[in-house]
């Protein structure tokens, strides 16, 4: 069912996260205390030598969304902001089946770039299956993703 498929992509996220050299997953599916919100993936980030990984900061907050028919919205955009800025963290990455509603979301990323430094990047499942076919590391699939945000190509 769409939930298990949901809980599986997850878990595949947080495992292509543990595959990076120092990249640590910290945790994965997981409520805050009183259940504010939830996590599906949280990765602490200790890359210090690369100036492009170092934008992500400490820790990057990764909402998975394996919606069947559609591309994910504003809503999801926001709920993942609001992750993001609560906990003071500078990044957060959106991996979601159908990718994007383009325009509105493409907008709304790129002004919050430009406007607090916050990353937040967009990985869809054709990415995806490009590192699981072996064609494109992990980290080059995300590293592309930021550059789509922060020089619009």
């Amino acid at each position: 069912d769409s939930t298990e498929k949901g809980k599986n992509f997850t878990k595949l996220i947080a495992y292509l996260f543990s595959l990076v050299s120092n990249f640590e997953v910290v945790r994965v599916d997981a409520k805050t205390i009183g259940n504010e919100h939830d996590y599906d993936v949280l990765v602490r980030n200790l890359i210090t030598n690369d100036p492009i990984l170092e934008d992500f900061g400490s820790y990057i907050v990764a909402e998975c969304k394996f919606i069947e028919d559609e591309k994910a919205g504003i809503d999801v955009l926001t709920k993942l902001l609001y992750k993001i800025k609560y906990h003071d963290c500078k990044s957060g990455i959106l991996f979601s089946k159908k990718g994007v509603v383009k325009d509105d979301l493409n907008i709304s990323i790129k002004k919050i770039f430009n406007r607090d430094s916050i990353v937040i990047v967009v990985v869809d499942i054709e990415e995806i299956i490009e590192v699981i076919d072996g064609k494109r590391s992990f980290l080059e699939v995300l590293l592309s993703a930021y550059e789509r945000v922060r020089f619009e190509v």
